[in-house]
């Protein structure tokens, strides 16, 4: 049976859930959870983050603190994913973002990886119950 991963995430948390990739259709899966991570730095207010400086006191980058914390998280999902695709943990993956947040993974997915995307939705699901995202996916898709 093939097995799809759904990732439910924004810029400073996420949710790998899995479940067989028939039943997301016909309203009876379960998604089962199958990780979780957070990044709280990228909740931190951007007075409280610092910017990376150089040993002679030069600002290395003038990336935006804030925006450099999410592109460190969608580094660590992709990771993550890339992991699992090695493992082949699943067959396919539903990627669930906000669109800002989407762009991000975009930007760190290589094409293998990117082979086995079935669908993305650019939403922010991550504060609903596994019940509300299994429907909202099942609407989207």
């Amino acid at each position: 049976m093939t097995h799809s991963w759904i990732i439910v995430a924004n810029a400073s948390s996420a949710k790998i859930y899995e479940t067989p990739r028939a039943k997301l259709f016909n309203g009876s899966c379960h998604l089962k959870l199958v990780q979780e991570l957070e990044h709280p730095e990228s909740r931190l207010k951007e007075g409280e983050l610092t910017a990376t400086v150089s040993g002679h006191g030069n600002l290395l980058e003038s990336v935006d603190p804030k925006q450099n914390q999410h592109e460190k998280f969608a580094k660590e999902l992709v990771a993550h994913l890339n992991q699992g695709k090695n493992t082949q943990a699943f067959e396919d993956l539903i990627i669930v973002a906000p669109a800002h947040f989407m762009g991000q993974i975009n930007k760190e997915i290589d094409i293998p990886l990117k082979s086995f995307i079935s669908a993305t939705i650019e939403k922010d699901y991550t504060k609903l119950n596994d019940k509300k995202i299994q429907e909202n996916i099942a609407d989207n898709i």
